[in-house]
């Protein structure tokens, strides 16, 4: 056999399967996610995700490209792996895209799913009613709006995933998810 029909035939065939298979499971992953975060307590707004365009306009890209031209085993297997890593970002994006929320068991929001069970602590908390904060986010010289801002957002702190900010639409969505969340710490 050849390596030329190896790198320019087999790798992306069989990169084209895995991607038939992954979007054949999507909708049975959706159900078994939805599942899993339980029944929704409150819904969140959402930024719509800027992955879908590119990501679908990519991957056919480079799957033609390992097919017109001949970049040898190691680099045609690397794009093909880039194509398989990229869609199932597209599915996980897809998967949870409209489904901002909190869930009974999971947070949902912009695109990441945190389980109820990796909650570490909420330290936004425990300085943000003091009057120390309070006067150094109203004397912000670089945004007068900084106490506004820092009031629709929420730091997170995971067991196993680090930290991360959560922004909120309004104050009120961010009082009423805290109410939620705090209890999972």
């Amino acid at each position: 056999m050849s390596w030329k029909i190896f790198d320019t035939v087999i790798i992306p065939s069989i990169t084209l399967v895995i991607l038939l298979v992954m979007t054949i499971l999507l909708p049975f992953r959706k159900k078994k996610n939805l599942n899993k975060w339980g029944k929704c307590l409150l819904p969140l707004s959402g930024k719509k995700s800027k992955l879908f365009i590119p990501l679908i306009c990519i991957i056919p890209l480079i799957l033609a490209g390992i097919i017109l031209h001949d970049f040898g085993s190691g680099v045609n297997l690397i794009f093909g792996f880039i194509c398989i890593l990229s869609f199932e970002m597209l599915c996980r994006d897809l998967i949870a895209s409209g489904k901002y929320g909190i869930y009974e068991n999971s947070l949902v929001t912009n695109g990441q799913v945190t389980m109820k069970d990796e909650f570490y602590a909420l330290p936004t908390l425990q300085y943000e009613d003091t009057d120390e904060f309070k006067a150094d986010k109203e004397n912000d010289a670089y945004s007068s709006d900084s106490y506004q801002t820092a009031m629709k957002s929420l730091k997170i702190v995971t067991k196993n995933h680090g930290t991360f900010f959560v922004g909120f639409a309004s104050i009120e969505e961010r009082k009423a998810a805290v109410d939620i969340l705090k209890n999972w710490v």
